[in-house]
């Protein structure tokens, strides 16, 4: 009988992808969703803008861990240390361009949005990880002090 749980490490950072990146658009639905109903089109923009900039730095450190799953544990840190520079430089550039080119977004949606986003990935990422079934194996087991 085959599990539906994955198997490898490769699969198990595909596993947590697809529900943190899940979770993440469920809320970012709701809060745009929220926005537009609240307070029109110009909210709803900016719940849209900023739960993608969001959604985007979130997919790209876990294609980071995705893409380095089987890799020297110094390898995988130093990568993600850089990953995460790479993607806080581009929020920061992001939140640059979208200031400048389209000011008349909802500042308070942004945030919002953002966070919302935020903890949906995280929220949806802690439930997925608690089913992984990830084997542990103890070396010294059987052997006598």
């Amino acid at each position: 009988m085959a599990s539906r749980h994955p198997q490898t490490n490769r699969g198990r950072g595909l596993w947590l992808l697809g529900w943190g990146g899940g979770g993440a658009l469920l809320t970012w639905i709701l809060a745009m969703i929220g926005f537009g109903w609240a307070q029109g089109p110009g909210a709803l923009a900016g719940a849209a803008a900023g739960g993608a900039v969001t959604w985007v730095f979130f997919v790209l450190g876990q294609l980071v861990q995705v893409a380095l799953a089987d890799a020297e544990a110094l390898i995988a840190m130093m990568s993600a240390m850089l990953s995460y520079v790479i993607r806080v430089v581009g929020l920061v550039l992001a939140a640059v361009l979208l200031n400048r080119f389209l000011p008349e977004l909802d500042g308070l949606a942004i945030a919002v949005a953002a966070i919302a986003v935020a903890v949906g990935w995280t929220t949806a990422e802690i439930w997925a990880y608690t089913r992984l079934r990830i084997p542990v194996f103890d070396s010294s087991q059987g052997k006598t002090q």
